[in-house]
Order: structure tokens, then C-alpha cells, then sequence
């Protein structure tokens, strides 16, 4: 400043230094283009390329501060950093706003993404340590993550997140997700954080769709109950309400379809503890996300889902329009687990014992099990107990046996009591055996019964029969004609239409209707 000084005779107070500009001189070992290229900080500031020359970048920084609305040019390779502690409006003016990365660090306040053309792309991170960005003001806002990388968005918590909607890039000219697990930090201004993960499947097809949006809403009044379904080791989902947080909405880019597999995963919060048994439904976006009847399982449940994080696996397996995206999320709740999923119990005779079997594809917590004999079909008693898997779950089919070594020479009646670890228990459906040496005896079962029965009976040769249920007058009340076949036969029949009371089952030959000597076997309808 001295050398200016004496070089211009002016003296220095009078004037104010607004900017010096300086130049280096660099003896480089590269490229000069190259060493420009590569070129990236300043300090704190990010240096950003120079249209107006050939080859060049300079520093480059901006702040604006409170609530006033943020007006800018167009950023590309830049960062801007939002933070204060009063609400902030983001206002772009025209065209589309390009980042090269976002810092959201207020701790306090909202920003709110004001106008048309206000969504923000982002070329690499969007870093979320504190505030909430919401992109509700404007229907068609969003923020655009086009990183293709798990990292694309860090820091995200109960104190930021995006309220509204959160667009990342999956697929981009032979790069895409693949293999990845993909985050999708929303919520909304009433339950709000709240987290969804989508793993995509590492094998199969490129996605096609370019990009995910995804958003969350909590539920404008009371969350309905889920779909009609029995699996997942759980009871039926149509009896409690689905989790009363909100749910997810997920819509794809419009030119392609999504071609993969991928898991679901709900991070809830905010939501009130309810069953025991948990599972990803979900809707088509034409449906009323209120509506019980809107609500499906697509793909195969996750055995160790919470309310907390509850899963599905396998969406899109055979994939299909309902599936590739453009669908609401969220999650169902069922009853307490059943302890065992039993594939079949059946009891036959060899020789002059009876042999139970029966095979379980899921079992949690199972104890062991009790068979149980009747010879009435009302009155069981123990007979035997076989160990089950014990504490924990298994999804591994299991086979079990168990042999009455008592002499069977009439009709008897089976059933399996399931005993868990803390004790409860329940029971399976009752199997009949008829040991009867000669073929005039007549099983019917359940009974009492209330929707139908099973009869087994045994034939010396191949036969039409009437088969019919009479009152206790010997009117009867309905009947049909059976074509039975050599040996053992079985046969199920409605009663639901009948009212409650005692009846009988009849068996005679059509071609013998005049033959007094019957089989009957009476039953009763509860």
C-alpha cells in the first residue's frame, strides 16, 4: 500500500480499500488446464467456474440472513448452508435451481421453499444436522438428490428432515441403485420424523425409472383398519387399525416403469403402541388411502418386524404394475402371533395302533405339544406329549409323530393341544379314526359343528349314495348324491343354513332306498 501510495502521490485516508487483486505465479508439474480443473477450495468458499473465460475459477460466497425471501442467481457447483433460528423463505425466481450441495444447520425455525420454481437440485449431499425444509407451499416443490449413493443425505433426525417431498435419482445411463439402501428422511408438521428405507434388489434389471418421490402425511382422522390377510406368522390384519402415525407415499418418474425387487422398511414414530404382530400394506395412489378396502400386502413379510421398523421384502417379484411404485405405505398391525403355523394333523391306523402326525411351518416360542383321545368327540383326555422347538422362532418346516399303542378296535377322536412357554395354549381341529372291523360305522365331525361336517365312512365296493341329514321326526331336511369309492371315504357338508338343534346323518345306496338297514350317526349344530 506504501509503494501505491508514493506511486499515485495520494494520500491513503481518504480513500477505502474495497478489493486487491493479486496474481500467482505457478511453476506447474501438470497441465495448466488440468491444475485449473482440479482447483476445488478457497478457504471456506467454493470456487465455481467463470463463463466469461477460457479457463478459470474463482471464489464465491453469499449469505442472507432472516426472514426475508432469498433471492439469487442460479448456483451450480456451489453450497449454500442455511441457518439462524427464525423461519427462512427460499424463493426462486425462474428456471431450475442447481446445487452442488445443501447444508440445513438452523437451530430453530423452518425453511420454506416459496413459489413455482423453487425446488432445489442437488448434485451431491444434502446434509440435514438441524431444521426442518418444507415443500409444501407449492404442490409440485421438491428437493432432488441426483448422487446415486447411500451418502447422498446424512444427518437426518427428529430435528431435520423434509416436510413434503424428497425426490432421489435411482437410475442414470447405465448407473443406478441396484445393491443400495436408499433413504428417505420426510415427515409432516403433526407426527413428524419420520424415516423410510427402500433396499433394492442387487440382481435383476436395471430400475428404468429414473427417480423416487417420496412424502409422508399423517392421517386426516381416524387411521382405518388393514387389509383382509392371514400370514406372516400373524393373525388377520382387518381387526386393528393401522398404525395411526400416517403413511408414506412413493410415486415414480412417469416414463418408465420400475423394473426391480426391492424391501420396505417404516421407521414409525410418534405413534400409538398397538398388537403384536406387524407388516407393510400397501395402496394404489387412485385409491383413498382412509379406506380399509384401499389396502393390500404386496411381497413377503419379515418375521422380526416392530411397529418400530417394520419391513416387507420382495415387492415387484413378479413384477407388475401394481407394484412398480406409484403406491401409498404403511403399516398393519394384527393380533398377538399365533404360536405355530400347523400344515397338517392326521391320525391313521396301522395294525392295531393309531399313528399321529402333523408338520408346523412356523413356530414361536413353542413349548410342546399334548395329544388328546376321545371316544365321543366331547371328552379328551391326555394321552402324550412330544417337545416342540422351544424358545424363539423357527420358519423351517418340522415334522412330528406320535403312536397310541392302545388297541383301537372302535371310532376315535384326535386333537392337538399347542402349549407355549408362558402357557398358553391352543388346540387344533379334531382328526377321527374308525378301527371298526367291518365298514357299517359313520364319523362325523366336528361336532358339535357350525358351519359344516365332515363324514368318513367305509365302503366294501364301489357305490352312488344318498347322503342325508334328517330332523329329529325323521324328516328329511336335505340331501345329495355321493359317488364312493372302495374303502375310505370322506365327504363335507354345509349345515350353516340349519338351525341349532340334534340331527342325523344317513348314508344308503340310491339303487337300495327302500333297505331299512341304514348307517346313521347323529350330530349337533351349535
Amino acid at each position: 500500500l506504501v509503494e501505491v501510495r508514493n506511486a499515485l502521490k495520494i494520500e491513503l485516508q481518504e480513500f477505502k480499500v474495497v478489493n486487491i487483486e493479486y496474481g500467482l505465479n505457478v511453476i506447474s508439474p501438470i497441465d495448466i488446464k488440468d491444475l485449473i480443473t482440479y482447483l476445488a477450495y478457497h478457504e471456506k468458499n467454493e470456487f465455481r467456474n467463470d463463463i466469461g473465460l477460457a479457463y478459470s475459477k474463482k471464489s464465491y460466497s453469499t449469505n442472507a440472513n432472516g426472514t426475508a425471501t432469498f433471492l439469487i442467481a442460479n448456483l451450480g457447483n456451489s453450497r449454500v448452508e442455511f441457518n439462524g433460528t427464525a423461519n427462512q423463505n427460499f424463493t426462486n425466481t425462474a428456471g431450475t435451481f442447481n446445487l452442488n450441495r445443501m447444508i440445513m444447520n438452523k437451530p430453530s425455525g423452518v425453511l420454506y421453499l416459496m413459489g413455482a420454481n423453487s425446488s432445489i437440485n442437488i448434485d451431491t449431499t444434502l446434509t440435514l444436522t438441524s431444521g426442518v425444509v418444507n415443500t409444501r407451499n407449492v404442490a409440485a416443490n421438491y428437493i432432488f438428490l441426483k448422487w446415486i449413493n447411500a451418502g447422498a443425505v446424512t444427518g437426518y433426525n427428529a430435528t431435520s428432515y423434509v416436510d413434503g417431498k424428497l425426490r432421489r435419482q435411482i437410475y442414470n445411463f447405465g448407473y443406478d441403485a441396484r445393491g443400495m439402501l436408499l433413504d428417505w428422511p420426510v415427515g409432516d408438521v403433526v407426527k413428524g420424523y419420520q424415516l423410510a428405507n427402500i433396499l433394492f434388489a442387487p440382481a435383476g434389471p436395471t430400475p428404468g425409472v429414473s427417480y423416487l418421490t417420496g412424502s409422508f402425511d399423517s392421517w386426516p382422522a381416524a387411521a382405518p383398519v388393514g387389509p383382509t390377510a392371514s400370514e406372516c406368522l400373524f393373525a388377520t390384519y382387518d381387526f386393528l387399525p393401522i398404525s395411526d402415525n400416517g403413511y408414506w407415499t412413493f410415486t415414480r418418474a412417469a416414463t418408465a416403469n420400475y423394473n426391480g425387487t426391492y424391501t420396505m422398511s417404516l421407521n414409525n414414530n410418534n405413534y400409538t403402541p398397538s398388537g403384536a404382530g406387524w407388516t407393510v400394506a400397501v395402496s394404489d395412489l387412485a385409491n383413498n388411502p382412509s379406506s380399509p378396502a384401499s389396502w393390500r400386502l404386496a411381497g413377503n413379510c419379515v418375521t422380526t418386524s416392530t411397529q418400530n421398523l417394520t419391513r416387507r421384502s420382495g415387492i415387484n417379484t413378479v413384477p407388475v404394475a401394481a407394484d412398480f411404485f406409484d403406491l401409498y405405505f404403511t403399516t398393519a398391525i394384527s393380533f398377538d402371533p399365533l404360536p405355530i403355523e400347523l400344515l397338517y394333523f392326521d391320525a391313521t391306523k396301522t395294525d392295531k395302533f393309531v399313528v399321529c402326525k402333523w408338520e408346523t411351518a412356523t413356530e414361536i416360542n413353542n413349548d410342546y405339544f399334548v395329544v388328546e383321545r376321545s371316544d365321543d368327540g366331547i371328552t379328551f383326555e391326555n394321552i402324550g406329549e412330544v417337545k416342540g422347538f422351544g424358545a424363539g422362532t423357527t420358519t423351517t418346516n418340522r415334522s412330528y409323530s406320535f403312536t397310541d399303542d392302545d388297541v383301537c378296535n372302535s371310532i376315535r377322536y384326535y386333537r392337538l393341544k399347542q402349549v407355549d412357554i408362558d402357557r398358553k395354549f391352543t388346540y387344533s381341529n379334531i382328526v377321527a379314526v374308525n378301527c371298526k372291523a367291518t365298514g357299517d360305522g359313520i364319523i362325523v365331525y366336528p361336532n358339535p359343528a357350525v358351519q359344516n361336517i365332515t363324514c368318513e365312512f367305509y365302503q366294501a365296493k364301489e357305490d352312488v349314495l344318498e347322503i342325508s341329514i334328517l330332523d329329529v321326526t325323521g324328516r328329511v331336511i336335505k340331501s345329495e348324491t355321493y359317488n364312493a369309492q372302495k374303502g375310505k371315504n370322506a365327504s363335507i357338508i354345509q349345515i350353516d343354513d340349519l338351525s341349532k338343534g340334534a340331527y342325523y346323518l344317513q348314508i344308503r345306496g340310491v339303487n337300495d332306498l327302500d333297505n331299512v338297514a341304514k348307517r346313521q350317526q347323529q350330530f349337533f349344530k351349535n
